[in-house]
């Protein structure tokens, strides 16, 4: 039988953790989306549970990162992360990134992730005229591959400097996952998408007046991409 992946995690015993700081940036040398490694259980593909981990998603690669007996950062095989639960998020493993779960639908899921906003990046001036992308293009090309310097670094000296690099500025996006498609939340990527009958996407987002902030109205255009799909 085939669970649900909040039913699954709803039953699982998650530690509590500490509040993010309202105000916190991912940095260069803090690539992450929390402040803190947060307690929270990874599900394998294989169906196996690691409980009571310390976990960070990186923002750059959306892969996980957890804190192992040695008191290191390491940096999880994505291939067999199925499911994150930390708290009261839930994140799912889409094409290797993980993507926290704003809505689960039998016909597919309403997802966001928090990226590197890189037109903004390169735009950061930090002095004397020169933007944050000339002066650290290097630092750039390594985190948007997904490598980090923080793997096999002890935590609480990682910890002590993390406030030290420049900011990484960020941004939420939204997508939709349907029939193992994921498909941005834009006016634009529906209406274009192969499969999908552009005239009737133009008449169904104006018809239900679709906001695309809005998990409920997102979920009405995963109900109907996926009939556009099977088609």
């Amino acid at each position: 039988m085939k669970f649900r992946i909040l039913c699954i995690f709803f039953l699982c015993a998650c530690a509590q953790f500490r509040t993010e700081a309202q105000d916190y940036e991912p940095r260069e040398g803090w690539p992450f989306v929390f402040d803190n490694f947060r307690s929270g259980t990874t599900r394998t593909r294989d169906g196996g549970l690691v409980m009571d981990a310390l976990l960070n998603i990186s923002v750059t690669d959306g892969s996980l990162f957890f804190i192992d007996n040695d008191r290191l950062i390491m940096q999880a095989d994505m291939s067999k992360v199925y499911t994150v639960k930390t708290g009261d998020d839930v994140y799912v493993n889409l094409s290797g990134k993980l993507y926290k779960l704003l809505s689960e639908l039998d016909k597919g899921y309403v997802v966001s992730r928090m990226e590197v906003d890189v037109d903004k990046y390169s735009k950061v001036d930090i002095g004397y005229g020169v933007s944050s992308a000339s002066a650290s293009a290097m630092n750039l090309t390594i985190l948007m591959d997904g490598r980090s310097n923080l793997i096999k670094k002890n935590i609480d000296e990682s910890n002590a400097n993390k406030y030290s690099s420049p900011v990484i500025p960020t941004k939420e996006s939204r997508f939709l996952w349907v029939g193992g498609n994921l498909i941005p939340a834009s006016r634009n990527a529906i209406v274009n998408y192969p499969g999908v009958d552009k005239k009737k996407a133009q008449e169904f987002i104006k018809q239900e007046k679709i906001r695309w902030k809005d998990t409920i109205s997102l979920e009405k255009l995963v109900i109907f991409l996926a009939k556009q799909l099977s088609d």
